[in-house]
């Protein structure tokens, strides 16, 4: 019996995430300061709305979360967060404007040679790099699925962690 109200701080972060997408490519240039300060902060806003989705489901178990409950509560909230901003994003950068996905993949690999030339990297260690980038990049949708996929790796260690943490078996006398 899987009740969908506990999906909903999923949705949420998912919506969030949509809509600061949507922002970013409209109004701000991402790779600014006021870009990366906005989506590290949606980052931290998801990440705690879906944490909040544990307290929220130990609240309303009368404080006891099994660990399977709490991995579960945190996690499924992840990964329908997840699953709605690279839906967004795989839309936006294949369907909607190649040309943005363009963009991105171009400044990505031009900030990452100027880096680094700055660290003194020799030239023909940059240029491997740059023919590296240019395979491994945004235009690549095996690239988007393998950070998805890290995504999740990374939020599946947090979400053991949490649960750990939070978790609070019923005792024995009041089962």
């Amino acid at each position: 019996m899987f009740d969908t109200q506990k999906l909903k701080f999923g949705y949420i972060a998912g919506g969030l995430s949509i809509l600061v997408l949507l922002l970013t490519y409209l109004f701000i240039d991402q790779f600014s300061t006021v870009g990366k300060v906005v989506n590290n902060g949606i980052v931290a806003v998801n990440l705690g709305l879906c944490i909040y989705a544990v307290i929220d489901a130990k609240k309303k178990n009368g404080g006891y979360l099994t660990f399977k409950e709490a991995f579960s509560a945190f996690m499924l909230n992840r990964i329908v967060n997840i699953v709605l901003a690279m839906g967004f994003m795989t839309l936006l950068y294949f369907v909607i404007d190649p040309d943005f996905r363009e963009s991105i993949a171009e400044k990505t690999t031009a900030m990452q040679i100027e880096n680094m030339e700055k660290r003194g990297a020799s030239e023909e260690v940059i240029l491997q790099q740059a023919e590296r980038l240019e395979q491994y990049n945004l235009n690549n949708p095996i690239v988007l699925f393998w950070t998805f996929m890290g995504s999740i790796v990374f939020n599946a260690l947090v979400g053991l962690l949490l649960a750990a943490g939070l978790k609070r078996d019923v005792p024995e006398e009041l089962r």
